[in-house]
């Protein structure tokens, strides 16, 4: 029987996650329902050349995610691999985004844009059955569907790393929902954001509660992340049904401040949500307007307000160096961020580096391709065209906000990820990979 890998490769910063790879435990399902065929999971992989021929040895075919930090080294890893003979697909956000895939050539015999569907598992089964004789580029549609199987997972790496960050529960990411209704109706939403679904979509109802039933019994999971982007009030009023769920579980969603009223957030709390995350961005409403924010200080802070006085924790994020930034601007942020922890006792707040990723309004003003593998370089350059502040002001601003009391590890991996403050050298790290399944 052929055996299958699918693994997201590290990249030049990466951090182990406190959260496994859900993307690719969902197609590992879908793989498993409908090929009947085992697939493996090996997650952070760092490059080696004793690592990759190992892997060549034991599978078959390989999966490859790939996104905006990792592309290079996925690439590399690809081409590597059909050196080895293996078969290699490719998925992920800076595929989907992707007008052409030049910049992966000879790394891939299928690549895979947008979510998974019956055509994306056709296209696998091809590959396995070696059908596929050139490289083949397959369209799936954007609503996930199908139910996740969460069995043989290795959960405890996670949990493991979750301590160092302070908060040691039993926690497991679940896609409730996915894309943003925002962006549908701007038709565009935030400029620093990558569009790769067209429509944002709700979770099968059924397929959600019986994962999280699986979690809770066979992991004893406590705490559910939301994946997908923001929890709009249609989609509060469809999930949140406590009768549904274990009674001793907690949540945490992504949401809008113009989402946050006192009628959802007696839902949210009698559901069980432990923490709201809150983009905020900045203290400067120039700036929140200048990125189609969409939302002001006022009714971001009065979303802060009724989550706080229920006792709902909110995590505000803020993204500094956002096109036109000043020395103002930055100030403004620092001050905000600390103005609010003080009154706010349920605040935690995030600060990260504004990224120009492929897919975004901001990526494009940075003239940034898919496949570029993005860097602190751009990171830096982006700076240094389209703010009136230094790198070093900025990471001096981001420093005072991750030094308050409550500062916590940004929630995402594609905006933050060259500014993550640093865990200590832990066991894990020597490892080339997590074989999470």
């Amino acid at each position: 029987m052929k055996k299958l890998a699918l693994i997201t490769p590290s990249n030049n910063y990466f951090q182990e996650s406190i959260f496994p790879p859900l993307g690719l435990i969902a197609l590992r399902s879908a793989i498993r329902q409908q090929l009947q065929l085992d697939v493996a999971i090996l997650d952070g992989l760092k490059y080696s050349y004793e690592t990759i021929k190992g892997i060549a040895d034991e599978f078959d075919i390989i999966g490859l995610q790939v996104h905006s930090l990792n592309s290079k080294e996925a690439v590399s890893i690809g081409r590597k691999l059909r050196s080895y003979k293996r078969k290699v697909m490719i998925g992920g956000p800076e595929v989907t985004i992707s007008r052409n895939l030049n910049w992966a050539s000879d790394a891939f015999d299928l690549a895979v844009l947008g979510h998974i569907s019956k055509n994306v598992i056709m296209s696998i089964d091809e590959l396995l059955t070696n059908k596929i004789r050139e490289p083949k580029i397959v369209i799936g549609h954007n609503q996930f569907s199908g139910r996740i199987d969460y069995s043989r997972l290795d959960l405890k790496t996670y949990w493991s790393r979750s301590q160092q960050t302070g908060r040691e529960y039993r926690h497991a990411p679940v896609i409730s929902h996915l894309g943003c209704t925002f962006r549908n109706h701007t038709k565009g939403g935030c400029s620093f954001c990558a569009d790769v679904s067209n429509i944002s979509a709700m979770r099968n109802l059924d397929d959600l509660t019986h994962e999280v039933w699986q979690l809770y019994s066979m992991y004893d999971v406590k705490s559910f992340f939301c994946v997908g982007e923001n929890l709009a009030q249609e989609y509060m009023y469809h999930i949140l049904k406590p009768h549904l769920f274990p009674k001793d579980i907690s949540w945490s969603f992504f949401a809008r401040a113009s989402e946050i009223t006192p009628k959802t957030v007696l839902l949210l709390k009698a559901f069980g949500v432990r923490e709201i995350r809150l983009g905020v961005e900045s203290g400067d409403s120039q700036i929140l307007a200048a990125i189609s924010k969409g939302e002001n200080l006022n009714s971001i802070e009065n979303a802060i307000r009724l989550l706080d006085s229920s006792g709902v924790t909110t995590t505000a994020s803020f993204v500094l160096g956002l096109p036109g930034e000043s020395h103002l601007s930055l100030q403004k942020t620092v001050n905000l961020a600390k103005k609010w922890s003080q009154i706010y006792s349920n605040l935690f707040v995030s600060v990260s580096i504004v990224m120009p990723i492929p897919g975004s309004r901001i990526g494009k003003l940075a003239d940034v391709e898919a496949g570029d593998g993005v860097t602190t370089d751009h990171q830096k350059d982006f700076i240094m065209r389209f703010t009136n502040i230094s790198w070093q002001n900025l990471m001096q601003a981001a420093e005072e906000i991750s030094s308050l009391p409550r500062s916590v590890d940004p929630a995402t991996t594609m905006v933050d990820a060259p500014w993550r403050r640093s865990v200590n050298e832990t066991k894990w790290k020597t490892a080339p990979y997590v074989r999470c399944a």
